[in-house]
């Protein structure tokens, strides 16, 4: 077998197993040759294509209009989308190729057309639309049912907590004290866990925005720590700050959340603290730049400890560490997750150490 009939008879094999659809016309658009493909993806014989023009075999539109004459000007047309009809009216949604061919005098004398079959891709992305839409309405729904529960809810327990205020005023004996006074707690307790869930999923939604603008470190913290003087006598817990030389005065942040993040740890660690003990609030720079600095701040006290199995899971939502000795601190376990989320919307990280003391 002479290599002119081999290399025929390899070109032909690649021809016949050739996934995509092959097309040949020439310049009027009657179809000269197709790729057995033509079968597979149109439901024609390549008999029945032959001669026939090429434009019964796509939709007509405003993207297809004008092919010809751009074909004639750029002499090729890559990846364009293009919706081919098949035998039994099916349409199929393509990606194809077309470019002049030259004759041995070097004018153009045939076109040749290449085009792939995107069926999947195109229900894949359509899939993945309406998913996201999906989702997309969820968040909306989700986050419209928070807004009226919270209103719904934050509403009457206000005018609960009047109440219990008022009542506490009146003439009452002991065992009616306490009982307004667990009414109170529990209504604060309520009231705090809706005030968290909204919260967690504003954060969680980047509905909340950091506002940055310069502010005095040192008074911003002292004015925190002042918030909790009442509830640090109780318990006789020292509670100090302690600024590194390097921390510079004046700082841009967004106070609001700066201290919503200082204000949850602090409160965590007076509530998990030993009586006689102490809460340090301690910050350092552990990067310095021109335009940036960074700053470290650390909540240390000598209060229960955590065991190391609990670690992964406290900054998870709704998550509470299960110890016996631990289950008499009430508490939603919100608290540190909405801390993680603010955390991360001023761009830092958040981590922890701590034993079971």
């Amino acid at each position: 077998m002479s290599k002119i009939i081999q290399s025929e008879n390899f070109y032909k094999d690649i021809f016949e197993s050739f996934l995509d659809l092959y097309i040949r016309c020439d310049l009027n658009g009657n179809i000269t040759m197709a790729s057995p493909s033509a079968k597979d993806l149109l439901g024609y014989n390549i008999e029945e294509l032959l001669g026939n023009d090429v434009t019964n075999y796509y939709l007509y539109n405003s993207s297809t209009k004008h092919i010809y004459k751009t074909l004639l000007k750029e002499k090729h047309i890559k990846n364009f989308d293009i919706n081919l009809v098949s035998k039994n009216g099916k349409i199929i949604p393509c990606i194809c190729n077309v470019r002049l061919l030259k004759n041995n005098n070097g004018r153009s004398n045939e076109i040749e057309v290449i085009c792939r079959d995107i069926s999947q891709i195109v229900q894949t992305t359509t899939d993945l639309k309406e998913a996201l839409e999906l989702a997309e309405y969820s968040s909306k729904v989700k986050d419209q049912f928070l807004a009226n529960m919270s209103h719904e809810i934050r509403t009457p327990m206000n005018g609960v907590i009047g109440l219990i205020d008022l009542m506490e005023k009146t003439e009452l004996n002991n065992k009616q004290l306490g009982y307004l006074k667990t009414m109170r707690h529990s209504s604060d307790i309520l009231l705090n866990l809706m005030n968290n869930i909204i919260s967690l999923n504003k954060a969680r939604s980047k509905k909340i925005r950091a506002i940055k603008e310069v502010i005095n470190l040192s008074d911003s913290i002292n004015k925190i720590i002042s918030l909790f003087e009442m509830e640090a006598l109780s318990k006789n817990i020292s509670v100090q700050l302690k600024l590194d030389r390097a921390v510079p005065k004046h700082i841009e942040t967004d106070e609001t959340r700066l201290s919503q993040i200082i204000i949850n740890l602090l409160s965590n660690a007076i509530k998990f603290g030993n009586q006689n003990g102490y809460v340090l609030l301690n910050v350092n720079v552990v990067d310095k730049q021109l335009d940036k600095t960074t700053l470290k701040i650390d909540v240390i006290d000598n209060g229960i400890g955590i065991s190391p199995k609990y670690h992964t899971k406290l900054f998870q939502s709704f998550t509470q560490i299960e110890d016996s000795y631990s289950k008499k601190f009430a508490g939603s376990g919100l608290g540190l997750s909405i801390t993680k989320e603010l955390v991360h919307l001023l761009g830092g990280d958040i981590n922890m150490k701590s034993r079971l003391r």
